[in-house]
């Protein structure tokens, strides 16, 4: 895609974001648009980059370790929203201290353990600072669907208290997926009183077809891919 057509995408992605937010009363800053680049060639990140857009998502581990490294030289802040492996998780604290998609204990401590031994090994001299301490969302399975990813609300509690136990990870709120085809905007208000009763403001929920309601119902994250790059190239 061109810059000029990424360029109108972005400018009224921005818009359509500020109008959902002061509908409600809510100032456009306090939205964060993560641009999903799952799929996306690091030529068309760039170029969205240079826009002004600093702040991108990647769902498996690969694209975002080789994506990253193409474009070392910009001040790209990387995101994981993909479902967590274990094994991986030390790889993935190397490139970002940023995971959308924590959803149970195992992977807690996991991060816990990793982020401490990269603070105390050599590897620790190629990251920022901030690195060792992991800012995380829990991925809620409001919904309930049996298949997908994310803890169940009524255990969302434990997670958050387990959290309070570690010294590298930080809790900044939480993420969904509605389920397909049904109403999110009753997903979206459940899972921010589901937040609000535990003490969370954040959350990370709306995407490219559903962004407004979510700010609507207090996002203060859209996630959003197609959106702004288009549908995804075909894998051939």
């Amino acid at each position: 895609m061109s810059l000029v057509m990424l360029e109108e995408r972005y400018l009224e992605l921005k818009e359509r974001i500020a109008i959902a937010a002061k509908s409600v009363g809510r100032a456009p800053s306090e939205i964060m648009l993560l641009a999903v680049s799952k799929g996306q060639n690091a030529e068309s990140i760039r170029t969205v980059a240079e826009l002004g857009l600093k702040n991108f998502g990647e769902n498996y581990f690969q694209e975002l370790s080789s994506k990253s490294a193409e474009l070392s030289d910009t001040e790209i802040n990387w995101n994981f929203q993909g479902t967590l492996q274990r094994r991986k998780i030390k790889d993935i604290l190397k490139i970002t201290s940023s995971i959308l998609s924590v959803a149970r204990i195992e992977e807690l401590e996991e991060i816990e353990k990793r982020a401490n031994l990269l603070l105390h090994s050599n590897d620790s001299r190629r990251l920022q600072p901030a690195q060792c301490n992991c800012s995380c969302y829990i991925e809620v399975n409001i919904g309930r669907e049996p298949r997908k990813n994310g803890v169940l609300p009524e255990n969302l509690r434990a997670l958050l208290d387990f959290a309070e136990t570690l010294s590298k990870v930080k809790i900044d709120g939480l993420m969904t997926v509605p389920p397909a085809g049904s109403n999110p905007s009753r997903w979206f208000a459940e899972l921010r009183e589901l937040g609000m009763r535990n003490g969370i403001s954040k959350f990370s929920m709306g995407m490219s077809s559903d962004f407004e309601s979510a700010i609507r119902e207090g996002s203060t994250m859209v996630r959003i891919g197609t959106a702004l790059f288009g549908e995804r190239p075909s894998k051939i």
